[in-house]
This record gives C-alpha cells, structure tokens and sequence, in this order.
C-alpha cells in the first residue's frame, strides 16, 4: 500500500522508519533509554507527551517502543528473521490491505499487486504490534510487549488475524494496480 501513485515496475522500499530522519532518531533515543532503565525510559516518554500536548500533536515514541522491543526480540532470540526495520512489509491477502487501509489510512491508500523477486522472507502477522499498548504500568507494558514480539517472530497466529503479513529483505516490485 502507497501515498500516492506508482509506474508498475517499481521496487517498493523498505519500512520507513529507518529512511525518515526524525524516526530514526526517536529509535535511537528509545534504544538508548531502554538500555538505561523504566526510570528513564518513563521520563523520556513524559517529556516526549508533554511536547506533544504542547504542540497538540500525538505523541509518536510509543511506535517506536514498541519497533524498539520487536526488534530486541528479534535480535535475542529470532536472529535469522529479517528485521521489520530493515525490511519490505507487504501483506499476503488483498482482505487484509483493504482492512488495513481503511481502518489506518481512512481508504486514502493505494493498493498494488507485487512480486518478491530475490531476498529472505518471513510470514507473520501484523496485528501482534498492531494492538498498541492498554497504558497502565511501563513495566507491565513491556512484558506484554515482548511477549506479542514473541508470538510476532514465531509466526503465531493472533486472535483475531487480521493482517497477515510477509517481511521481505530483497528486492520487491509492483506488478499491478492501483488495485
């Protein structure tokens, strides 16, 4: 799924957490308090609502918390999967695009048909970071965290399964659409 419209042929591009500048910095600072404890980890992530309240703005390093402990996950205990942020996201079912599309972009998305080409791939499920975070205790958060990261890099299935996904490290290109 894309913002805007593409030739056929085009190789999609890997997930843009790491492309984007600002996203790349909020990895890094979640890494870094994650490494230096829930004290400052819970810090950082007041200041970071406080500057979003303050510029009425939602407050974005929760995504990347939780990119953060999927990939600790991965590293740990799943090392020969590709990373989700090193990797083309492409979902298996056109249901599950449309689903998402609608339920995360408002339908403002354009779906494509693509082939995988070369490179590794990895069938899991979306929803099991898609569930975001029930609040309460930061401590508690994370477990549940790794836990989902968990059932994410077996490739469990979720209840529900709504957005089967496919991670692929390699070359990936549209083939048809918008669809």
């Amino acid at each position: 799924m894309v913002e805007q419209p593409l030739p056929l042929g085009t190789e999609l591009q890997k997930f843009g957490m790491l492309l984007d500048p600002i996203d790349g910095v909020g990895i890094q600072v979640v890494d870094r308090a994650i490494r230096r404890g829930v004290d400052h980890l819970e810090t950082v992530m007041d200041a970071d609502r406080m500057m979003a309240a303050r510029s009425h703005e939602r407050w974005s390093l929760s995504k990347h918390l939780l990119e953060v402990i999927f990939e600790r996950v991965r590293r740990a205990d799943f090392g020969g999967r590709p990373s989700r942020l090193d990797a083309v996201h492409v979902f298996r079912t056109r249901e599950a695009a449309n689903a998402f599309n609608a339920h995360y972009r408002a339908g403002t998305g354009m779906i494509y048909a693509c082939r995988v080409e070369s490179g590794e791939t990895f069938d899991t499920y979306m929803d099991w970071i898609n569930a975001g975070s029930d609040g309460g205790p930061l401590e508690e958060a994370i477990v549940g965290f790794q836990q989902r990261a968990a059932g994410y890099w077996t490739g469990a299935t979720p209840d529900p399964a709504e957005y089967p996904e496919t991670l692929v490290k390699g070359r990936v290109v549209l083939v048809a659409g918008p669809l």
